[in-house]
């Protein structure tokens, strides 16, 4: 290789080595370690910049119990952000990231912002999500939350979490409650995940996918019940997702679908209900829209579908030049159909919070929505960029039709 291709090689790896410790927690000592750095800077409409630190004790110091937290600072609200966990293993570990199988209960208390759109059921038991959002985003909340959950994880293919929750929402200077100054409730959720028939190879800082192309299904029921007299929130909310990547012949390359579908029984606060996935960060992770803005189509029930195509280095490895780096060249797209029941709508129910307008309405759905996008996969061996077209609705206020998504993989 060209002295320019060895050291873009290099690079790479590095960075590679560098994300590994970047998905989680970085060893402070035998005891301690900082993390997760995902969340050590970022920025946002509502926070500006914000700056954190957080600590979690390991495996050199109990084998049975964990603690952490973390504070941050947002230059932009003057708030301070914080959260603290507690993690009682039922069996020993061997290290301070789970180390197989998982048997724990967990407690958390936490003060902080949440993106609308950014909390849709995944078909990944967890992913790395960075605060950094290039774009104007108004719509994020204040949310406090106590949190008591029960993890069990009897391997790396199949995951059971059940929770309890004590849920407060405050209004910003972007969105607000009309009469009500806050949104309380409780909430019980249970959640399983299973990667059928795959197998996964996990270290102390990450899994490793041996079989890629299995299929996974992941399900998760929430009951939602108002916690003040003012929230008449009472809904039952049933989410399904199932992902499926298969190769195309005997080449690199690849189709990946992922599909997503949730339903609500009963009426509710907006910020409590289901949300089509959009990307109110700068990383995009697949299965989510990288140009609809959160609540721009209100829905209590929807489906949507993602697909793409990567064509494994094929197109760009007939430039010699290039074909060392593994640049891949993908295809996707997007797309989504949707409802609001009329006991979810706040213009015919009085007793629930009006929809943030943004900028001016919330608007509703006329027909699917569909996004499509080219880009490439594989740079650095992370890194994804891809430019992306609103296929229709371009005529909505502030509607974006088209951009720049980028996405990491960092999964962990």
């Amino acid at each position: 290789m060209s002295p320019a291709i060895r050291f873009i090689d290099e690079w790479g790896r590095t960075t590679r080595r560098m994300m590994d410790g970047a998905t989680g927690y970085i060893p402070a000592g035998s005891s301690l370690a900082l993390g997760p750095v995902a969340s050590f800077i970022g920025y946002n409409t509502l926070e500006g910049f914000r700056l954190g630190l957080g600590v979690k004790t390991t495996a050199g110091l109990s084998r049975h119990i964990s603690i952490g937290g973390y504070g941050a600072y947002a230059f932009g609200d003057h708030r301070w952000k914080y959260g603290a966990e507690a993690e009682w293993s039922f069996r020993q570990v061997d290290s301070y990231y789970g180390s197989y199988p998982i048997n724990a209960l967990k407690g958390v208390f936490s003060y902080d912002t949440e993106a609308l759109g950014a909390s849709s059921l995944s078909c990944a038991t967890s992913a790395s999500r960075f605060r950094f959002s290039l774009r104007r985003n108004e719509m994020m909340l204040y949310r406090r939350e106590g949190r008591l959950e029960y993890n069990l994880e009897p391997s790396v293919i199949t995951a059971i979490r059940i929770s309890g929750s004590r849920e407060r929402y405050y209004p910003t200077r972007f969105i607000g409650f009309g009469p009500l100054h806050t949104l309380d409730a409780w909430r019980l959720s249970g959640q399983f995940l299973w990667h059928i028939g795959g197998d996964m190879f996990q270290t102390p800082t990450r899994r490793i996918n041996l079989k890629p192309y299995a299929p996974t299904l992941a399900l998760r029921g929430q009951w939602v019940k108002g916690a003040s007299d003012a929230d008449h929130t009472d809904m039952l909310i049933v989410e399904a997702c199932a992902e499926k990547s298969t190769p195309l012949g005997s080449s690199a390359s690849t189709f990946s679908v992922l599909a997503h579908a949730a339903v609500t029984v009963g009426h509710g606060a907006f910020p409590f209900m289901p949300s089509l996935p959009s990307s109110p960060y700068i990383l995009r992770r697949f299965g989510s829209f990288a140009l609809l803005r959160p609540l721009e189509l209100p829905s209590d029930r929807y489906i949507d579908l993602h697909m793409r195509f990567d064509d494994g280095g094929y197109l760009l490895g007939l430039i010699p030049a290039i074909k060392p780096l593994g640049i891949s060249a993908t295809a996707s797209f997007d797309a989504a159909v949707g409802s609001l029941s009329d006991s979810n709508n706040p213009s015919l129910d009085s007793s629930l919070p009006p929809f943030p307008y943004y900028p001016e309405k919330s608007l509703t759905w006329s027909r699917p929505y569909a996004e499509a996008g080219i880009g490439l996969d594989n740079i650095l061996g992370i890194g994804r960029i891809e430019y992306v077209w609103r296929l229709n609705y371009r005529s909505n206020v502030g509607a974006r039709r088209g951009g720049i998504a980028i996405g990491i993989d960092m999964l962990f």
